[in-house]
């Protein structure tokens, strides 16, 4: 039999802790085509990239860095789909975010939305 779903039997070859580091390292470095290149599913980098460079255009990037610079914590882990939280202080408040994931043929986990 297969697998009701796709790449549910694919070992995992990079986690989504793994791809959150490294798209954190990216946009520190101004890597923004490198940061959803290495990060997202290639269907989604336009709009990411897009997405990207709007938020430096209005200058809030590192603001963005900043918020995102934390570790994340799984909230949902499946075999194929993954959410995770993550929390930062901004003016005296907690605030909270969440990154969901997507594992590919490959084992890798990618980001499906921010």
């Amino acid at each position: 039999m297969y697998p009701q779903y796709v790449n549910v039997d694919v070992a995992t070859t990079r986690t989504p802790e793994e791809t959150h580091l490294m798209f954190v390292d990216k946009l520190k470095a101004g890597d923004l085509n490198g940061a959803v290149e290495c990060c997202f599913r290639q269907g989604d980098w336009n709009e990411m990239k897009a997405g990207l460079e709007r938020v430096k255009t209005k200058g809030e990037l590192n603001t963005m860095i900043k918020d995102l610079d934390t570790e994340i914590k799984a909230d949902f882990q499946g075999d194929t789909l993954s959410n995770y939280t993550y929390s930062v202080m901004v003016d005296g408040k907690l605030v909270g975010g969440d990154i969901s994931f997507i594992k590919n043929n490959q084992g890798v986990w990618l980001i499906k939305s921010l």
